[in-house]
């Protein structure tokens, strides 16, 4: 992608997210600060615990567009800016300037339209997962497990590469434990799991 380009549309997202910020702000005057930060500073502390509770005030329109806005400025960092994360080809340029932070080309976002429009949950099967970028599966999956009243997702670490699905963390039991395996594996689809979450009320092994 020409630097010239990329370079305008990287300055689009950083406004458009700065402008979401700023909206916010009537009612959370720390927004205000982070949305005067620049694109680095931002995603550092996006990962910072009470930053994601400031976003997580915000409506979830407003939130899910600010995630995207934050992996299309990862992928600018990377240089994986402008191809597809589904197939890997070219998005078109003048799909760019509409949608600067689509991680998808049209052929890919129709299908993953049309998968969506036959799940009236809007709930992400395995073929659906594939047209999401990492921070899209993570968040979805967060999104998902704070959902259900049975889980409470806050000790939770969740990270996902390559297809495979990483979980780490405490949960208060083993029926917890289990209902979290019951939303990644049934009701998400994932088949490449790893568990790596505590059980804190764990039986004793008999010995």
């Amino acid at each position: 992608m020409d630097a010239r380009l990329r370079d305008s549309l990287g300055a689009v997202l950083r406004d458009r997210r700065a402008a979401l910020l700023e909206r916010a702000t009537e009612e959370e005057a720390d927004l205000a600060a982070i949305a005067a930060e620049r694109a680095t500073e931002l995603v550092e502390r996006a990962q910072d615990a009470g930053t994601a509770r400031l976003i997580a005030r915000l409506d979830d329109r407003t939130r899910r567009e600010i995630f995207e806005i934050n992996a299309a400025l990862d992928r600018l960092v990377e240089r994986s800016y402008g191809r597809c994360t589904a197939c890997e080809e070219p998005i078109a340029t003048a799909r760019l300037r509409a949608l600067p932070a689509t991680a998808l080309c049209l052929r890919c976002a129709e299908r993953a339209e049309r998968w969506q429009a036959r799940d009236s949950r809007a709930i992400a099967r395995p073929t659906d997962l594939a047209a999401l970028s990492n921070r899209e599966v993570e968040e979805l999956v967060r999104r998902t497990l704070h959902e259900d009243r049975r889980i409470d997702d806050e000790d939770l670490q969740i990270h996902h590469r390559r297809g495979v699905l990483r979980i780490g963390g405490t949960v208060p039991n083993v029926a917890t434990h289990a209902a979290l395996r019951d939303v990644l594996e049934e009701d998400l689809g994932f088949r490449a799991v790893v568990d790596q979450v505590q059980v804190r009320d764990a039986p004793a092994s008999q010995g």
